[in-house]
């Protein structure tokens, strides 16, 4: 009989309260993952803001350029028609704004370094976050089969049936089975006839 409470109480352990100590490892456990993720999601926003910058130093590359086409071809247009100053003027134009992309070609070619610096950076960190995720996942999981183990044995010592649990866990035979079920079968049996009386 005792090996079947001791078999019962392992397969069902009663509900216990949640202590202070266990909140706060809890607390703990969910303040580090909140941290974590705060600090990912700044670094996204970051990672954001950067590719923005080189999306709009590309719309400016692409603006000059096209300027620097345009007055190409009004300066081209100027000589044709005989205006040559004009396209001397056009053209001395054309050499600022060509002096303007090429600033703005480094700029742009510099970000879509960093960009891609910033990419591989938050590709790792995702990498650690979702390492450090898994661990903090896995001490919860320590922490509550510990948490666990101990009302158990706590709930064993009270029944004055912890010597059960110093020896290793013995195989259920068939016999053992058999009886177990009996035991089980007894007991609902015993609960229906209990409620049936009620109704």
């Amino acid at each position: 009989m005792q090996r079947h409470l001791a078999l019962l109480l392992y397969l069902f352990p009663l509900p216990q309260r949640r202590s202070r100590e266990e909140r706060s490892a809890d607390q703990l456990l969910d303040l580090a993952k909140k941290r974590l993720d705060e600090l990912h999601a700044r670094h996204r926003e970051q990672a954001v803001i950067a590719l923005t910058q080189k999306n709009n130093l590309q719309s400016q590359v692409d603006d000059l350029q096209k300027t620097v086409q345009n007055l190409q071809e009004k300066a081209e247009a100027a000589v044709r028609k005989g205006e040559n100053a004009l396209a001397d003027k056009l053209l001395r134009e054309k050499q600022s704004y060509e002096l303007s992309l090429r600033s703005a070609e480094e700029t742009l070619q510099q970000a879509v370094e960093t960009g891609e610096q910033v990419k591989r950076a938050l590709d790792r960190e995702e990498e650690q976050v979702r390492a450090k995720t898994a661990q903090i996942l896995a001490l919860q999981l320590e922490w509550k089969g510990t948490q666990i183990e101990e009302a158990m044995q706590e709930q064993l010592e009270s029944m004055g049936l912890w010597h059960l649990t110093q020896e290793p866990a013995p195989r259920i035979d068939r016999q053992t089975a058999r009886e177990l079920v009996g035991f089980l079968l007894l007991l609902v049996l015993v609960l229906l006839i209990g409620i049936g009386r009620l109704l």
